[in-house]
């Protein structure tokens, strides 16, 4: 059985006072179901409230925003490695003329075979 999540959608208008407009956008809402609980000192809730009102938006909005950026930022740097053209050249290398296994590679091969590849009683 599939679960429907309602979704409204509202219009969120910002000030830009440089350019002396206001601009529209549509936001998407989802249902949300789930919580995420924090506690914090007072002076880092005043900081918190602060950026919120100066975003035009509340607490939760802020943080989960914010948050959401951080998020998705970690899991990208963590995901991607970025190489050096000397590196990129090296690892290409072993990838299309790898070299010859050495005695330690080989006993790691071997232990593979004994603990895990084939198991006691197989």
């Amino acid at each position: 059985m599939a679960v429907r999540q309602a979704k409204t959608e509202r219009v969120q208008m910002r000030i830009d006072p440089a350019a002396k407009r206001v601009r529209k956008r549509a936001v998407t809402l989802s249902k949300k179901t789930e919580r995420v609980q924090m506690r914090v000192d007072p002076a880092a809730k005043r900081v918190l409230e602060r950026a919120a009102a100066l975003s035009n938006t509340t607490v939760s909005g802020f943080v989960t925003s914010n948050a959401l950026e951080a998020a998705a930022r970690a899991i990208r740097e963590h995901e991607r490695i970025v190489l050096s053209d000397r590196d990129w050249e090296l690892f290409f290398g072993a990838l299309v003329d790898p070299p010859e296994p050495n005695a330690a590679l080989r006993e790691a091969f071997a232990a593979h075979e004994r603990l895990i590849a084939k198991p006691p009683g197989a």
